[in-house]
């Protein structure tokens, strides 16, 4: 909570100190956590922070990490989460909005299904956010 409270005053060091405490660190009494996916979210807030640092090698690297590691688990949703933020944050800054795209749709459909419901659709496209037209991605890709 206090990274992501870090995050969104715009103090992206102090943000990513303790996004990689909870990213690699299974000890709570020195700010990490034990659950995998707590972890996987730690990560995918390291790489927002490194994106926002002009770090998109190193963003790239931890937000793929994330989720390929949640996919593993077949936690689907923090995955296309996380290859939300890849494609916001690093592949769109890079020329490569193509290839987030398409590994954003694989996911999705992973998740819900090549046919899935509107009101699935709906609730999905207000998770993602502003940035990801998920008419688009399904379309596209």
């Amino acid at each position: 909570m206090i990274a992501l409270l870090y995050e969104k005053l715009n103090r992206v060091d102090e943000a990513l100190e303790w996004a990689e405490r909870v990213a690699t660190l299974d000890d709570p009494a020195k700010g990490g956590n034990l659950a995998l996916v707590a972890r996987m979210r730690g990560l995918r807030l390291q790489g927002r922070c490194l994106a926002a640092k002009g770090q998109k090698a190193e963003a790239e690297a931890a937000l793929t990490s994330a989720a390929e590691q949640l996919a593993s688990i077949e936690y689907y949703l923090a995955e296309v989460l996380a290859l939300r933020d890849l494609y916001v944050c690093v592949l769109k800054a890079t020329d490569r909005e193509g290839e987030g795209l398409a590994r954003l749709k694989a996911a999705i459909v992973r998740l819900v299904g090549a046919d899935a419901a509107p009101e699935q659709l709906d609730v999905l496209a207000t998770g993602l956010g502003d940035e990801v037209d998920l008419a688009a991605v399904l379309e596209g890709a």
